[in-house]
């Protein structure tokens, strides 16, 4: 008894109760930055993307990933694929055997193309950025991206860093 009298006995100071009444809403707002979704998916901004480059554009139910299913694109003789790759790398045989006798496969991060792909770049900016979107502090961006074509695509001469751009999912449909 002599311990529940003890503790009825404590005082808080009013500098404490407001840590704990700042820290609700904090917590609270944490947890909704974590389930945040892009009002636009990846899909729909490569897909417009590829469609103002003149291509017939054909999304699959084929996911390699969760954020971005195969797309198929072609205007006349080029054909192209276009996936979701993943940061670290594991994706790289499927990605590989998806794209089978295409003579170009490169990476498009950020509007950057990458032959091969950088892998300390794409692992520590996806974790940062991650941890950063969860925070609040930075917006949703475009998963890493393989590209497979024909040779008669010139694929690499497109102007890829136009989907650099598209940092914030709402950005491209004002504009658009």
């Amino acid at each position: 008894m002599e311990f529940a009298r003890w503790v009825s006995d404590v005082s808080y100071s009013l500098g404490l109760k407001w840590i704990f009444i700042a820290l609700i809403p904090i917590t609270l707002g944490w947890k909704v930055a974590a389930d945040f979704k892009p009002a636009r998916p990846s899909r729909e901004i490569v897909e417009e993307f590829l469609t103002r480059q003149r291509f017939d554009v054909v999304v699959t139910d084929r996911m390699i990933l969760s954020d971005l299913p195969l797309i198929r694109a072609t205007a006349g003789t080029c054909r192209m694929l276009v996936a979701e790759a993943s940061p670290d790398g594991w994706n790289d045989a499927i990605i590989r055997d998806v794209a089978g006798a295409m003579n170009q496969l490169f990476l498009v991060y950020h509007g950057r193309i990458y032959k091969p792909q950088s892998r300390w770049l794409t692992v520590t900016e996806y974790w940062l950025s991650r941890y950063l979107r969860r925070l609040g502090l930075a917006p949703q961006r475009l998963p890493l991206i393989a590209v497979a074509a024909t040779e008669s695509c010139n694929a690499e001469q497109l102007p890829w860093s136009e989907l650099g751009m598209s940092s914030h999912p709402q950005s491209d449909r004002a504009s658009g």
